[in-house]
């Protein structure tokens, strides 16, 4: 059997069936009963946390090493794999569950700044994809916008214990598993870019300038970015976001191309931008979509006969 190294251990997921037989099993309960029980005893406790913190990590971690080197040292363990050993002894996913600080206040704070609520986080890349440092820094800018935007309960938790939350959710655990706190919160920061997309585009008027339309192509290349890296997203869900990016890319390219028509102040960059992407789905759809949306609305149907009327 392989070394028992802390990358292959540390926030492990079960992913496979175990084939261990029972009879294995329970003579292997009988030979390392101290070390599982006090494995499954400290992730109990932790079950019970707010959130695990990267001091409470290192000892799951340690006694997650301590029960596989006793399990897998007996005889008839010794032709399965260390996932099906821990599958056989350990159900519980300790960093990557969902805890209730995490959508409750983390992800709270997260969309506040992909929404740029608070001016102080300008000036920190609190998206950075390795960011503890980043977070550091902006500890005190992180805190205020946790105090507006968490329970109190989870502020104060947050502000009691922002070094070891912080270290949780930044720092990878680089074992390939995508199960570890850290690949959670890459996932909790591209909702956040993209829903922040979309709330924009759902404000404005599809009279866009061209500093909006940059600023848009810019948070949907970033958000795209994250999205590749983000292992916890399907290969599925990440073509889609590809899709919505150079979607949005030949809308706003196309919409550069219109003349200048009162009747867009008066309609909703975000529902022109849906039409327009129904209109592409459609079959044998032509090179028009976007000029179709716009005829079709009645505001602009009145302008264009307007200015056809008006026509010499």
């Amino acid at each position: 059997m392989s070394p028992i190294t802390i990358n292959t251990l540390l926030f492990f997921v079960p992913i496979s069936v175990s084939l261990i037989s029972q009879e294995c099993i329970s003579e292997t309960n009988r030979s390392c009963h101290e070390k599982i029980t006090k494995l499954n005893e400290f992730s109990n406790e932790i079950r019970k946390s707010e959130f695990p913190l990267s001091a409470q990590l290192d000892e799951y971690n340690r006694l997650v090493r301590a029960m596989l080197n006793c399990t897998s040292n007996q005889n008839c363990m010794k032709d399965h794999s260390i996932i099906d050993i821990f599958d056989s002894f350990n159900n519980w996913n300790i960093a990557s569950e969902a805890y209730k600080f995490d959508w409750e206040c983390m992800e709270k704070v997260l969309k506040s700044v992909a929404f740029e609520k608070y001016e102080c986080s300008l000036e920190h890349d609190f998206f950075m994809m390795d960011s503890s440092n980043v977070h550091a820094a902006g500890k005190a800018c992180f805190l205020t916008i946790s105090e507006q935007e968490c329970p109190f309960k989870y502020y104060h938790f947050l502000k009691t214990n922002y070094e070891g939350i912080i270290k949780t959710y930044t720092v990878s655990s680089n074992n390939n598993l995508c199960d570890s706190a850290f690949d959670k919160f890459q996932g909790f920061v591209c909702h956040a870019m993209e829903s922040a997309i979309y709330s924009k585009l759902s404000t404005i008027s599809a009279d866009v300038s061209n500093s909006q339309i940059e600023e848009t192509k810019n948070k949907c290349q970033k958000f795209q970015k994250c999205s590749e890296k983000s292992c916890s997203l399907s290969n599925a869900i990440k073509e889609r976001n590809k899709l919505e990016c150079d979607t949005m890319e030949s809308f706003f390219i196309k919409f550069k191309l219109l003349p200048k028509m009162d009747c867009l102040k008066e309609l909703n960059t975000l529902r022109v931008l849906e039409e327009y992407r129904y209109c592409l789905g459609l079959p044998d759809h032509g090179e028009n979509c976007l000029k179709e949306v716009i005829v079709k609305n009645d505001v602009c149907q009145k302008e264009i006969m307007r200015k056809f009327l008006d026509a010499p």
